[in-house]
């Protein structure tokens, strides 16, 4: 026998009495739908709910009723819409399905369930479990949405990511595989095919691979970048240099690419080259490091400011510019913190130097 109750403590309907209930009935399984968006209470009504509630600690939940897993339902909705941050939104998960809070296994007491065959659900689920690091449950949910859309590129392609990430590369080759037949135009999958095969040691399929990422996207600068890199581990150095260049003449900013480029052009007995190369991924990489700190010490600014300790705030700032002369977002928020202070004066000249820099930034 399955017990289903769609009570609510609000109603007057009391957990305890599911307990008796299920005492009395003894059903094979029993789930409630309880207040779909109160997560927290929904561990107390599981905890209410136990046939026998005489142990203590994880053993007090065997007997609990289950729940269906509105929570996660509505986070996973969030996060299709493009508000990640619904993947933290509880803690312990995106909701009952990842919840341990004080080391109890609720999650142990959350029944997911598909909205009208819905398959995004379980891919949503699925690629919220690989931001958790948890592959084993990410292929778990891929698996079980191909069930219902076996013909589905990304649910084959996500899939392949999990396997990958498990370290399972000939597993997750068959799935890229698979995504490419059912969407041959899709870069991003021949890219991490090729990649794939690099690791396996296999270059010629890798470089065939990352031929048809680049040929589904010509502005590729990562793949030209694998290409070059792949072509250099080869022995083909003229090749090399000319996807290495291409990937710069892509993505300039690109300190890789510059470094191995260097090197390929040391092998090939351009010093010169290989110099300007080298001081050029080297200055990009200490830029990005330095705009790093800016950004750390703008950051903790704005927390100071925001808690009132102007003084902090306007040395973090400065320490920021320091760093980052042309760092826009330090200046405007330097701009803030001195006319808090009221020194009007050299607010406005932070203002003005930061819409020099970037136009969008009013006062």
């Amino acid at each position: 026998m399955v017990a289903f109750m769609a009570l609510s403590w609000e109603l007057g309907y009391h957990a305890r009495w599911i307990a008796l209930y299920n005492r009395l009935s003894q059903p094979t399984f029993s789930v409630g739908e309880y207040d779909w968006d109160k997560h927290s209470q929904q561990r107390g009504w599981i905890w209410g709910t136990a046939a026998n509630s005489t142990p203590t600690g994880p053993d007090h939940l065997r007997t609990s009723s289950s729940v269906f897993d509105f929570t996660s339902q509505f986070s996973l909705k969030s996060i299709n819409s493009g508000n990640y941050t619904a993947l933290y939104g509880f803690g312990n998960g995106i909701g009952m399905v990842g919840d341990t809070t004080d080391g109890m296994p609720w999650k142990d007491r959350a029944v997911t369930f598909l909205e009208n065959h819905d398959t995004g659900y379980r891919t949503n689920l699925g690629t919220a479990y690989l931001q958790k690091s948890d592959f084993d449950a990410a292929t778990a949910q891929f698996q079980t949405a191909l069930k219902a859309a076996p013909d589905d590129a990304t649910l084959h392609y996500d899939l392949g990511l999990a396997l990958k990430l498990k370290d399972q590369l000939p597993a997750a080759v068959s799935e890229f595989e698979r995504a490419a037949a059912l969407d041959p135009n899709q870069a991003d999958i021949h890219y991490t095919l090729g990649v794939t095969f690099w690791q396996q040691g296999d270059f010629e399929k890798a470089t065939s691979a990352l031929r048809a990422a680049i040929q589904s996207k010509p502005d590729y600068a990562e793949a030209h970048y694998t290409m070059g890199t792949i072509l250099k581990q080869q022995g083909k150095l003229p090749e090399a240099a000319a996807s290495l260049r291409e990937a710069i003449r892509l993505q300039p900013e690109f300190a890789g690419a510059h470094t191995t480029l260097a090197s390929t052009l040391r092998q090939l007995g351009d010093a010169e080259g290989a110099a300007r190369e080298n001081r050029l991924g080297t200055q990009i990489s200490k830029d990005k490091t330095t705009l790093q700190a800016a950004t750390f010490d703008t950051n903790s600014g704005i927390r100071l400011l925001k808690v009132g300790d102007l003084e902090g705030a306007i040395s973090q700032f400065r320490a920021a510019i320091a760093l980052a002369p042309t760092y826009a977002p330090a200046h405007f928020r330097l701009a803030e913190a001195l006319q808090r202070k009221g020194e009007t004066a050299a607010a406005g000249q932070e203002f003005q130097r930061a819409q020099e820099l970037d136009p969008q930034l009013k006062p």
